[in-house]
């Protein structure tokens, strides 16, 4: 029953941002300002789209499957089937493909690629609320100076926390059911070493300020804001598709938090709306263009994996 209630609310949250962008723009109005964008340049922020998402393959590799000797280019079906899943299935409902994927492929517990898994996103949510917290202090003054520094010191101290009271934390009482869970998981496999939470941070880094470089280019091409507007509105919508609701896609609150970031600048709505869905629309056509290219590369892998204790 619950699932049903998503799946209405996801289609329900579609529906409305079609019907916002027939109201407030047209959708004739929408698509005719790609005419003014040239193929080339098309073209080139989609190859270094699909870069960030090979990027984002490998760091996946170099966590779960360098040290088993796992071959590579299977990993990069992976990561797109599961990105294309996780993307186009409501209430990231999709998040559950990847360890599906990883055992039927590599013979991999869900629980060893779930761990790894909640590791990298982790390390995603930090990284962009790492940005965001240094685009308002840069947008709106040192009263946000707090925000970013306070980022910068939490996973330095988790950590440290981590490695000291890794007994207590999987055995003691924690407030929460949901937190109790979140831990253990997390600690029911060996913490990653700081030389590789270091490398695994700096390709986390480097894929999604490629990737968010390329949607704010895009963005300016149908919005004339300054830079560094677009890229707040960018990291806004990326960091919007972590809550709990959103429509089919991510439809509807995309285009909500790229229209809320904007709104203190004194941005048109209508503005904002219409970069926003071009911009969404590219994403999901470059999600499914991934999703042929992955389906080319060959599933079979070596069976061998590396089980930690």
């Amino acid at each position: 029953m619950k699932q049903i209630m998503q799946w209405c609310l996801a289609i329900a949250l579609c529906l409305g941002l079609i019907l916002w962008v027939q109201y407030d723009l047209g959708w004739n109005r929408v698509l005719a300002a790609w005419q003014l964008l040239p193929a080339a340049q098309v073209g080139v922020f989609v190859c270094l789209t699909l870069l960030s998402y090979l990027l984002r393959a490998y760091r996946v590799f170099y966590l779960l499957g360098r040290a088993a000797a796992h071959p590579f280019p299977p990993y990069i079906r992976i990561n797109f089937l599961h990105n294309a899943l996780n993307i186009l299935i409501p209430m990231r409902l999709g998040e559950a493909s990847f360890p599906v994927l990883m055992k039927r492929t590599f013979a991999m517990p869900y629980s060893q690629s779930s761990v790894g898994l909640l590791w990298l996103r982790l390390m995603d949510l930090h990284w962009l609320l790492l940005l965001l917290s240094l685009m308002l202090c840069i947008s709106f003054g040192w009263i946000f100076t707090l925000l970013p520094v306070a980022l910068l010191m939490t996973p330095l101290l988790a950590l440290h926390l981590l490695h000291k009271h890794r007994n207590q934390l999987m055995s003691s009482d924690l407030p929460g059911s949901s937190l109790r869970r979140l831990v253990v998981r997390l600690l029911s496999y060996p913490v990653p070493s700081n030389a590789q939470l270091t490398q695994l941070y700096l390709m986390t880094a480097g894929l999604w300020s490629l990737k968010l470089a390329v949607l704010t280019l895009l963005m300016l091409s149908f919005v004339p804001i300054a830079p560094l507007q677009c890229l707040l509105a960018v990291i806004s919508a990326d960091i919007s598709s972590v809550l709990p609701i959103h429509g089919l896609g991510g439809s509807g609150t995309f285009e909500a938090a790229m229209v809320f970031a904007l709104a203190p600048f004194g941005v048109a709505t209508s503005t904002t709306l219409l970069a926003a869905v071009n911009v969404h629309i590219y994403m999901l056509s470059v999600i499914l263009l991934t999703v042929p290219i992955a389906l080319l590369i060959s599933p079979t892998a070596s069976r061998t994996v590396k089980i930690h204790p």
